[in-house]
């Protein structure tokens, strides 16, 4: 792994979450993210947050097609 290579990427919202929901990245940010990845060859986690504690963890890859907005 080389400097500023991206293994990992946490994102939270201010926005108010049902539990169990989560405010997904929008597709010019999973655009960059995935170039980012594309370019280093290391695959990305992104890890979500909400105000009700709530966490779930994704690979860039399996997240590319969930809808934004909902």
């Amino acid at each position: 792994m080389e400097e500023g290579e991206i293994l990992a990427v946490a994102v939270t919202s201010n926005e108010k979450l049902e539990k169990g929901e989560f405010c997904y990245c929008c597709n010019m940010c999973k655009q960059l993210l995935y170039e980012s990845q594309r370019r280093s060859g290391i695959l990305m986690t992104l890890i979500f947050f909400n105000q009700n504690g709530d966490i779930q963890e994704l690979k860039l890859n399996d997240m590319i097609s969930y809808p934004w907005p909902k």
